[in-house]
C-alpha cells in the first residue's frame, strides 16, 4: 500500500538475517514433560463408599459392610451411602436393617428414586402390598415430572 500515513497502515522493519514468520514465533508448541507411568499413592484417593461398592460386587460382604459405615461415620448425611449400605443388607438376607438404611435415604433425600424402588420391592416382598403400592405411585410421579 502506498499510502503511509493512513491510519492502519504501518510499515515494520524486518530484521536483518533469519527471516522467521509472525506466526511461528506466537504459537511455539508447550513442552510438557512425559506423563507418569503410575500414578503416586497421593494422587489415588478410592473413598471407603468405592471400596464398599467394590468388596459388595465381590461378595465380600462383611468387609462392604464395615467400609461402608466407616464412610457413612464420616458423612452422616449422604444418601448414596446409606443406598448402598441397604442393598448389602439385603445380600446378607437382613431385611430389617435394609429397611432403615433405605428410609434414611429418602428422609436425606425424599426424591432419590433408587432408594424408593428399593424401598417398594422391599416392602413387597414383606407383603406390604398397600406400602409398596404408595412408593410405587410416589416414583411414578417423579417420572412423569422428569420425562
Amino acid at each position: 500500500m502506498p499510502y503511509p500515513s493512513a491510519f492502519a497502515y504501518q510499515k515494520v522493519a524486518l530484521p536483518v538475517g533469519k527471516v522467521t514468520s509472525r506466526s511461528t514465533q506466537i504459537h511455539q508448541p508447550l513442552r510438557r514433560s512425559p506423563p507418569n507411568k503410575k500414578p503416586s499413592k497421593q494422587q489415588i484417593q478410592v473413598s471407603p463408599l468405592e471400596i464398599a461398592q467394590k468388596f459388595a460386587n465381590q461378595g465380600k460382604l462383611e468387609e462392604a459392610a464395615q467400609s461402608c459405615q466407616t464412610y457413612l461415620q464420616q458423612n452422616p448425611i449422604d444418601a448414596e451411602g446409606y443406598v448402598l449400605l441397604g442393598e448389602i443388607s439385603q445380600a446378607q438376607d437382613n431385611p430389617e436393617e435394609a429397611q432403615r438404611c433405605f428410609q434414611k435415604a429418602l428422609y436425606l433425600q425424599p426424591n432419590y428414586r433408587k432408594a424408593l424402588v428399593h424401598l417398594a420391592l422391599l416392602r413387597e416382598s414383606k407383603g406390604d402390598k398397600q406400602g409398596a403400592a404408595i412408593l410405587k405411585n410416589r416414583i411414578q410421579r417423579l417420572e412423569n415430572l422428569q420425562g
